[in-house]
């Protein structure tokens, strides 16, 4: 490689890290696959005058456009949603990294942003019950009964992925992501919001993602802490176990699912497979965090 490639590949990758969230909490696809298409599409755009919130809006929209397509139920219908969904990732993935390129996120930024995952689970999930009844989808068990299951099993692997990276950022990296400091930004928020006309929109979201912040309350009290290199250094390797079941890795099985046209995959992968890791990585949790050692908090 000459000295000038070289140098145009180290700005490029310095320019993709700092794009990216610290890499022990970035998941397998999204760093192999989605980031990278995504960082090429941040470098296409960013000269134009686009916003993160506008990419987030497009990505909703792709989203709902692969829920339709699932709810025809045929295999043609299915590709063009694997592929749909395929680019709502990579569109999901690229408002967060424009933002933090061009240093112009927002509250009503984030909230936007959270919707994104909202959207794309109803898509998924009602356009895969519609769609697998008219096709006549067979299975030992009712397609209402794996629908359920597969969704709450989602729902649960997500929140409890989303503790571990909390803990990781806080225990090891120093990253204390607190509710009680997003409630005063967003009252902050919502209050400059009443100041204005209009814009009933972002007051509604706001108001929605307060209330969600005070429903969070049990869960942020602290108990304990970790010394911190030694969090890191034995919680690094149980992270990538935790993030075998993140939802980038559930959309990547719900686009190869689709692509396929083998909905089993999904169904297998959600509630067997993911359920397995997800009871495993809890007792490997369990017994790295007692060899780490808690420091209780007076």
């Amino acid at each position: 490689m000459t000295e000038p490639n070289r140098g145009l590949f180290k700005r490029l990758y310095h320019d993709y890290r700092s794009m990216l969230k610290p890499l022990e909490i970035e998941s397998w696809p999204d760093l192999f696959i989605y980031r990278p298409l995504a960082f090429g599409l941040v470098k296409l755009i960013r000269p134009l005058p686009i916003t993160p919130n506008q990419i987030s809006i497009f990505a909703i929209a792709v989203g709902l456009g692969g829920g339709i397509c699932l709810a025809y139920g045929t295999p043609t219908s299915f590709k063009i949603a694997g592929i749909l969904f395929l680019g709502n990732v990579i569109l999901d993935c690229s408002d967060g990294m424009l933002a933090r390129s061009k240093k112009n996120g927002t509250p009503f930024g984030r909230i936007v942003d959270g919707l994104v995952d909202y959207f794309n689970g109803g898509a998924i999930f009602i356009g895969m019950a519609i769609g697998l009844s008219r096709s006549g989808f067979e299975s030992t068990f009712p397609l209402a009964v794996l629908i359920i299951l597969s969704l709450a099993s989602w729902a649960g692997h997500s929140m409890a992925v989303d503790y571990a990276r909390r803990e990781f950022l806080r225990h090891a990296l120093g990253v204390q992501q607190s509710l009680t400091k997003d409630r005063k930004k967003f009252i902050t928020y919502r209050h400059h919001l009443r100041q204005k006309p209009g814009r009933w929109p972002e007051k509604i979201l706001a108001n929605i993602y307060l209330f969600y912040c005070g429903m969070q309350k049990p869960y942020e009290k602290i108990s304990r802490t970790y010394p911190a290199q030694r969090y890191y250094k034995f919680n690094k390797p149980v992270m990538r176990g935790w993030l075998l079941i993140d939802p980038a890795a559930h959309m990547t099985i719900v686009i190869l699912s689709a692509i396929l046209y083998n909905p089993h995959i999904f169904f297998w992968y959600t509630i067997v497979i993911a359920n397995i890791l997800l009871l495993m990585m809890y007792a490997i949790q369990y017994f790295i965090n007692k060899k780490v050692g808690a420091i209780p908090i007076q």
